[in-house]
């Protein structure tokens, strides 16, 4: 189909995801953590469906589990992966 543009969201990492769900890492700012914005592209419009504030300031990886229940976030500089739940409650 034709090209989306994600709502308000600019993109230094990004990773897609089952279930039409596309991770985006915002760009590395001195002084600032990264925010993780995680967005459904498979209706007609895309929607912000969770945003993460992390504790890293840079991200040089991002991965769904298989099933897009948890989405990993990595910072190959300091070593550290975090694990997020996208699982509803």
């Amino acid at each position: 189909g034709e090209p989306k543009v994600l709502p308000r969201v600019t993109g230094y990492v990004a990773a897609a995801g089952p279930n039409g769900l596309v991770a985006v890492a915002s760009p590395p700012e001195a002084g600032k953590k990264v925010t993780v914005t995680v967005v459904e592209v498979g209706s007609a419009e895309p929607r912000v469906v969770a945003e993460f504030a992390t504790d890293i300031d840079r991200v040089s990886a991002l991965a769904f589990s298989p099933r897009g229940g948890t989405l990993a976030v990595a910072d190959d500089r300091e070593g550290v992966v975090q694990l997020w739940s996208l699982e509803k409650k």
